[in-house]
């Protein structure tokens, strides 16, 4: 039988053809790869960019507080407060506190009006009781007037307004000013804090600021709160609460009705109690001890005393709370203030064990025991000094970082460092004008001269080993601080508005684009456009590749089908050699 003899020839494989693609398109991969690698060496430029822009903005943002521009910060020195017996008070001070020593003796801590019951057997059981009294205040509020005139006619009563809390009982004033040629009231209470009423002009809300009288002369005024003002049509006059002439009432509140039925228990009339709406600062909470009925007010102080009232049937007076004409049956602690003498001569009253910010100016009292013990106030400016150490740490953090990225520096692992060819390595910013020149001005703006002086002149210099600009003069510092504040808070604001000036065209300032976000930008314009290409490319790399593998394929068919036709031909008996044949060269 005839035979065909196919040694050499030349067959591909799937492999072999695809090694032959990517031969072929080995060219054009490496054109990819130079852009890929532009784009690799933006994202380096971009996170430098990035880099300087968060540390520029660090030091930006301290020396816009130390140069007047951040309303929310107020450079200056604190004060630190020492208490002699941390187990009678406790106090705080603010920036406005005095320093010194102060004597203060607590005669008496403020005490709760607090009353109770007769005891009962069951309290869980009902008491068979039912009517409606009230508590917290009368059965309808009142308000009698101690002072009119000076712009106030009288006082009335109104219902509370939906949503606003009742004044509490006590004395309220109305107080007149003129600001900028215009008359202004507004209402305080005993203690000469503003309390909220309506907006005078109409608008919804309330508040305690104060408010334009214009066009009130001759109305009532509802405060919402259940006062009402009557203004008289003469003009007022300026009048503050303690002046002679201040007009003045007494406001007794509405107090909250508490309805009783048969089947109510003690525990179901103290629930009714506690869930009650009083008015502001005539709360009252109930308990019950010894399965009596126990009232405490919810408020300390002599004035917050709690008023009881029966209106349909005698609950009240049943359960020995309160007699018919609202005295007291049962006292177990009378309500009384602060009793506190300062300096062993000034005796000051307060209805508060805490919060006390009116005793002595620039302190916060928190009454613990009675007794006595020294509070010392001195001057502290350790926030300011921690200040300036932000200041000085954020501008060595940025030069630092600007001094590597646009300098030049010889290359000490280079075997040729050493010889006459040393060789360097260049930051890279080391070619930008923009950022080599911005070293040399940030240093300028810190250390030079203002109209006030300059940082030498409190301690501060460079360091020359390090390069670092620090505090070389602690002392001096210290000293600049707690003796002429304000010379060095105006020595400081100069510097930190000059550095703020300097460093707002590169981070930006009022909503304008800086630099290096200007830079950022165009980077990444850059790299989408070079990604752009490359998809492209690749894109071409693919479909060129894809018809190269088609030809191949193509090209092998046809030598299968040139071996076919041989055999068929041989197998009429003829003999053919193939040997060396090879249909691709």
């Amino acid at each position: 039988m005839a035979t065909v003899n196919s040694t050499g020839l030349g067959y591909l494989s799937q492999a072999n053809i695809e090694s032959l693609v990517t031969i072929a398109m080995s060219y054009r991969q490496q054109e990819v790869k130079s852009l890929q690698t532009q784009v690799s060496n933006l994202g380096v430029l971009r996170a430098i960019y990035s880099d300087v822009s968060t540390k520029l903005s660090a030091l930006d943002s301290v020396a816009q507080q130390l140069g007047g521009q951040d309303p929310t910060y107020s450079f200056g020195t604190g004060k630190s407060v020492s208490v002699g017996d941390v187990y009678m008070l406790a106090v705080t001070a603010d920036s406005t506190a005095s320093p010194g020593t102060y004597s203060l003796e607590v005669d008496s801590l403020a005490t709760a009006h607090t009353i109770r019951g007769s005891s009962f057997g069951q309290v869980a059981e009902a008491l068979g009781l039912s009517g409606t009294f009230y508590l917290g205040g009368k059965a309808s509020a009142t308000a009698s007037a101690v002072t009119t005139g000076s712009g106030v006619a009288g006082f009335g009563t109104a219902a509370v307004a939906a949503g606003a809390t009742q004044l509490g009982s006590g004395d309220y004033s109305v107080e007149f000013r003129q600001s900028g040629g215009v008359w202004q009231f507004r209402v305080v209470d005993a203690t000469g804090t503003a309390v909220s009423v309506n907006r005078a002009d109409g608008t919804t809300g309330m508040t305690a600021d104060w408010q334009n009288y214009s066009g009130l002369a001759g109305t009532t005024f509802d405060t919402g709160r259940g006062l009402t003002i009557s203004f008289d049509s003469t003009a007022p006059s300026i009048h503050y609460i303690g002046d002679a002439g201040t007009p003045k009432v007494t406001y007794t509140a509405q107090g909250a009705a508490i309805n009783v039925t048969a089947d109510d228990s003690l525990n179901s009339i103290r629930d009714k109690i506690n869930s009650a709406t009083y008015a502001d600062g005539n709360q009252v909470v109930a308990s019950i001890v010894d399965n009596a009925l126990v009232l405490t007010a919810g408020e300390t102080g002599a004035s917050h005393t709690i008023a009881g009232q029966d209106s349909v049937g005698t609950v009240l007076q049943t359960l020995n709370l309160f007699n018919a004409d609202g005295s007291v049956m049962n006292l177990v602690q009378a309500a009384g203030d602060a009793k506190l003498i300062v300096n062993g001569s000034m005796t000051v009253y307060r209805s508060d064990n805490s919060g006390l910010n009116n005793v002595i100016s620039g302190l916060t009292i928190n009454l613990k025991k009675t007794g006595t013990t020294t509070i010392s106030v001195t001057t502290d400016t350790s926030s300011a000094q921690s200040k300036v150490q932000e200041l000085l740490a954020k501008f060595n953090d940025a030069m630092t970082y600007l001094r590597a990225k646009t300098g030049v520096t010889q290359d000490t692992t280079s075997t040729s460092s050493s010889n006459s060819n040393p060789t360097y390595t260049r930051g890279a910013l080391a070619d930008d004008s923009v950022f080599t020149s911005l070293r040399y001005s940030l240093y300028s703006a810190l250390m030079g001269s203002t109209a006030d002086g300059n940082l030498g002149d409190i301690g501060i210099g460079i360091n020359k080993d390090t390069l670092q600009i620090e505090v070389t003069d602690s002392a001096k510092l210290s000293t600049a601080l707690s003796q002429n504040m304000s010379g060095t808070q105006n020595l400081l604001k100069g510097i930190g508005t000059a550095v703020h000036n300097l460093l707002s065209s590169y981070v930006g300032s009022g909503g304008s684009q800086g630099i290096l976000t200007l830079r950022q930008n165009s980077v990444d314009t850059s790299i989408a456009n070079y990604n752009a290409t490359i998809q492209q490319r690749n894109d071409l790399i693919a479909k060129d590749s894809d018809q190269l593998r088609q030809q191949y394929y193509a090209l092998q068919q046809q030598y299968l089908n040139a071996v076919q036709s041989l055999q068929e031909w041989t197998s009429f008996g003829g003999t053919a050699s193939s040997s060396g044949v090879n249909l691709f060269g």
